[in-house]
């Protein structure tokens, strides 16, 4: 953890990505990588070596520090073993003598003139925190490379021969060569273009068994050859400008067979109702994100019956209508639901069709006369949030908590975000 920069609020997902990518993670008989890793991690969570910062909707750990103390104590043994090296711009502490296979770079300022007199360094995993390279690829002698994970916004010509490749973060163009990366794990970018899949001789088909994330892809076709290379995945990101196009054309029937995939995030920059209507999602789903899709609360029904569906953030207009009826028997396992930026005004709702929720937050749903009244006898609440609600909705949710507090639940929260940013507690 010491090739993370000084007082670093470090997202526990991209933590354990990088250990599984360095190899430090040993898969168990019964268990994932990814399992493992979390186990690693929560020992020093329960260690108290880990300052745990922000938990995530599903009650999970989302960022977290090191003690200053113990992150130079890492540093220090880390680059007396060889383990990986720490330094800036100006590559300070690096010599012709010493061995540098795992190198971090911290920003300090300070952009090297290109005078430095050593030789190019045989690096197998190159991460960047703050910094925009002023060397040539070449430079560092990439050839073996394991791990790449910068700020860049443009994918190195050269990164296509890097064929041990497991972990990079922020792309913003991908080279076809990524099909061929079978040992790739995870893929992120804030907006990322995916190549055209090409078959090989024979029309043989290279199948990415390890890659488990792939988001926020533009405009994804989930094709059956898309998808027959990607049998393992577990989180997906959409991202779509579909006004005035063919949603054929983009085959989302077909993410009912990604069987193994847990959070889907889907956004729409134009409303294309015609997108996602009369699809059906994989019911492995248990995190779901929707915006943008200007889908009609009929069609709520086809998430609602997701089984293992524990989180749901419903954005922008990702469904419209003034009434909101869901069905009984519909969202038994959601525990957080979030809903942003549309026109509800009757939530016709009560504590049967949301037996388990723990945490709901409105934002900016200006028209909501009321948050539902049964939700005083849901047994599991525990939060109400609401960002710039009317005076309505925060009464109803004042009612809610008296009734649970009546129910023996001292500890249920309401917490109520103004219009200028203003925060208090009721």
């Amino acid at each position: 953890m010491g090739i993370f920069p000084e007082d670093y609020s470090i997202r526990v997902s991209e933590l354990i990505k990088l250990w599984i990518a360095e190899g430090f993670v040993k898969a168990e008989k019964s268990e994932s990588l990814e399992d493992v890793a979390e186990d690693y991690f929560f020992d020093l969570v329960e260690r108290s070596l880990i300052l745990v910062y922000d938990k995530r909707s599903n009650g999970k750990i989302k960022t977290c520090s090191i003690h200053d103390l113990l992150r130079d104590l890492c540093v220090r043994e880390a680059q007396k073993e060889k383990v990986f090296h720490v330094t800036d711009e100006r590559l300070h502490g690096i010599s012709r003598d010493i061995g540098v296979r795992r190198l971090s770079i911290h920003r300090n300022g300070k952009i090297s003139d290109g005078s430095i007199d050593i030789p190019p360094l045989l690096v197998r995993s190159f991460l960047g925190f703050g910094w925009h390279s002023s060397y040539p690829v070449d430079y560092f002698n990439l050839r073996l490379l394991r791990v790449w994970h910068m700020g860049v916004h443009k994918l190195p010509n050269e990164i296509i021969e890097f064929v041990n490749l497991r972990s990079r973060t922020r792309p913003l163009h991908l080279p076809p060569e990524i099909w061929q990366m079978t040992q790739l794990r995870h893929v992120q970018s804030k907006r990322m273009v995916l190549p055209k899949a090409r078959t090989g001789g024979g029309n043989s088909i290279i199948v990415l068994e390890n890659l488990q994330t792939l988001c926020i892809v533009k405009d994804f076709e989930c094709t059956k050859d898309v998808r027959r290379r990607i049998p393992n995945l577990k989180k997906l990101g959409l991202d779509y400008d579909c006004e005035g196009k063919n949603p054929s054309l983009y085959c989302l029937n077909n993410l009912f067979s990604l069987r193994k995939l847990e959070a889907l995030k889907c956004v729409f920059s134009a409303p294309c109702p015609s997108f996602m209507q009369n699809i059906t999602f994989p019911s492995s789903l248990k995190n779901m994100t929707l915006s943008g899709c200007d889908l009609g609360w009929e069609h709520m029904k086809t998430v609602g019956l997701l089984l293992n569906l524990e989180v749901l953030k419903l954005k922008r207009n990702a469904f419209k209508g003034g009434e909101w009826k869901p069905n009984e028997g519909e969202f038994q396992q959601l525990k957080f639901l979030l809903i942003k930026r549309n026109n509800l005004k009757h939530w016709r709702a009560s504590s049967i069709h949301f037996p388990r929720l723990q945490w709901l937050v409105l934002k900016k749903c200006k028209y909501l006369e009321e948050i539902p009244s049964g939700f005083g006898e849901i047994p599991t609440f525990q939060l109400i949030e609401l960002y710039k609600c009317g005076d309505l909705v925060v009464t109803s949710a004042q009612q809610i908590k008296e009734e649970q507090v009546n129910f023996g639940n001292d500890a249920f929260q309401v917490h109520i975000h103004g219009k200028y940013g203003d925060f208090y507690t009721c």
